[in-house]
């Protein structure tokens, strides 16, 4: 065999082995980009799956302009009065609602309370949160729709009658 022969030979396995190297590192980089976003979105799952709400009871009379809705946590994460707040609350007749600010000085607003809170003013599992919808004109009679939604987007839906 001739030394061009082997030389050439050499660089073959040479750029190949680089050739490999190259590449493995490659996939390396994306399956671990690929694993980090898959981690990240399993822990978004579990945690609105640890973070449950549940519409018990929803009350209006006809000619009020305040409606009462009972929210209980059924979930196994506490949530904090702050986060409470930044939930979402939508009210109106059925067909026609809108989303409701929390703690606005003028109406239409949202307010709450822990019903059976143990002191600690931290919505934990178990507790039942009282919300107060405060509007800019009385209710009439009809259907009512009432959604809260959770700071995580876990969402609680009820519809009652106003009569």
């Amino acid at each position: 065999m001739s030394a061009s022969i082997v030389i050439g030979e050499a660089y073959l396995i040479v750029i190949s082995v680089i050739s490999a190297l190259a590449l493995g590192a490659g996939v390396y980089f994306w399956a671990t980009q690929l694993g980090d976003a898959f981690r990240t979105a399993s822990q978004d799952v579990v945690e609105k799956a640890r973070v449950k709400v549940n519409a018990l009871f929803a009350f209006a009379a006809n000619g009020s302009d305040t409606a009462k809705l009972w929210v209980k946590n059924t979930g196994k994460e506490a949530i904090l009065a702050g986060e409470i707040e930044r939930g979402d609350l939508f009210f109106g007749p059925r067909g026609s609602f809108s989303r409701i600010p929390y703690g606005g000085s003028q109406p239409p607003t949202w307010s709450f309370v822990i019903a059976n809170d143990d002191g600690d003013n931290v919505w934990e599992p178990g507790e039942t949160v009282e919300i107060t919808i405060t509007l800019s004109s009385p209710l009439s009679s009809g259907d009512y729709f009432a959604r809260y939604t959770t700071h995580t987007g876990y969402s609680t839906d009820i519809v009652f009658t106003v009569g």
